[in-house]
């Protein structure tokens, strides 16, 4: 948790795929994160939903276009994969 608070960026890239959300939250409340790795965030994945909520909820990245957009792609790929498991139950 310590080195998530406070590691530099080749730390938070690692741990932000970690599997304990409390690791990957505590990447993205780490002060030195830049704009550029929460773009990069945004757009992976395997991160949990949680992290992807924190992110939408920062004022100062809900501002920026690509964040947004890599949000929007995610969400969508998200929405789609939900509908899609679903249906394959239902029928």
């Amino acid at each position: 948790m310590k080195l998530a608070s406070k590691g530099d960026r080749e730390a938070r890239g690692i741990l932000i795929r970690d599997s304990n959300r409390m690791v990957a939250t505590a990447v993205i409340h780490n002060p030195r994160i830049t704009d550029q790795e929460v773009e990069n965030i945004a757009a992976m994945r395997t991160v949990a939903d949680e992290v992807l909520r924190l992110i939408a909820l920062n004022r100062n990245w809900a501002r920026s276009y690509p964040v947004i957009h890599n949000l929007d792609s995610q969400t969508s790929h998200t929405r789609s994969h939900r509908a899609q498991h679903s249906s394959s139950h239902s029928d």
